[in-house]
């Protein structure tokens, strides 16, 4: 992944997503979509799953993911289908440790995946 450019700081002291790297996230990771809810951005995607189980698996290893680097993402699960949503918090802009949170959220996927497959 190139590096992701960032803008000013935000109330939360993270370093604010700019324009130019939000472009360069969804060249990259065009499965993300950026969204935006009353004052606060974030990133989602929508995973599809072959299986219900499969579902926690993964959700187990983005809270693995999410201990290790203090963010929190909201995750959703339904009968075949995982989504994970990547913020900072209320009031706030995307940062580009979500990024780089989504993107890992994307190596954690297919290494799930390419497991149950073989």
């Amino acid at each position: 992944m190139n590096e992701v450019k960032a803008g000013n700081s935000d109330i939360n002291g993270g370093a604010v997503l700019s324009d130019e790297g939000a472009r360069i996230f969804e060249k990259e990771h065009p499965n993300w979509r950026k969204l935006q809810k009353s004052n606060c951005e974030y990133i989602e995607r929508r995973f599809s799953m072959p299986a219900y189980s499969m579902n926690f698996d993964f959700a187990r290893r983005i809270g693995d993911l999410a201990e290790q680097n203090k963010r929190y993402p909201i995750i959703e699960i339904t009968e075949k289908e995982c989504s994970v949503r990547w913020n900072c918090g209320e009031n706030s802009r995307l940062h580009q440790h979500d990024c780089s949170m989504a993107a890992q959220t994307d190596e954690i996927f297919l290494e799930l995946f390419h497991r149950h497959e073989g």
